[in-house]
């Protein structure tokens, strides 16, 4: 019977049930695009949460990071400062202790020019007590020789004192 109605239809009746099923055919792709369209904006609009979430998370953490450098910068700031103290005081203490070396060695120098010296005139006194009669020599003496001696003897006095001077006051 439904076939015998298709064979009686007319031309018009036939273009609307193919133009139907184009439609029917256009409005189901349609819904397929739609859905495969209405997905892909869920999955962005999902992406677009997360990113919003990652991006506050990121802001915050920024936050956190940005008060930790503040932290770590007043923290460096004051050990840098307290560094620099020290380095002055060691700079200090190495002028110091340069100055109290040269002084040394000046010292042991002169200690060694003195202790010489003192060698030669220890060598000298006993020489002259050894080899030295007192008893005849002194009557034939006259005063240019006791003027020699005291003035050999204000000459050892003057290159001693300074030496004893030192060894008084330290």
């Amino acid at each position: 019977m439904i076939a015998n109605i298709n064979r009686n239809k007319n031309p018009e009746v036939k273009e609307l049930e193919a133009a139907q099923s184009t439609q029917l055919e256009h409005n189901e792709e349609f819904g397929q695009k739609f859905q495969a369209e209405r997905q892909k904006h869920d999955e962005l609009k999902n992406e677009l949460i997360q990113l919003k979430e990652t991006l506050k998370r990121r802001k915050e953490l920024q936050e956190e990071t940005k008060v930790g450098l503040e932290v770590q910068a007043e923290q460096l700031k004051e050990i840098t400062d307290k560094n620099k103290v020290k380095q002055d005081d060691c700079e200090a203490r190495v002028k110091q202790v340069e100055e109290r070396r040269k002084l040394n060695n000046f010292e042991d120098e002169k200690f060694r020019r003195l202790s010489k010296l003192n060698t030669a005139f220890n060598a000298k006194l006993k020489f002259i007590e050894e080899k030295y009669d007192y008893s005849s020599q002194a009557k034939s003496m006259k005063l240019a020789d006791f003027k020699e001696l005291l003035d050999s003897n204000t000459n050892m006095n003057v290159a001693i004192d300074p030496f004893v001077a030192k060894l008084d006051i330290t």
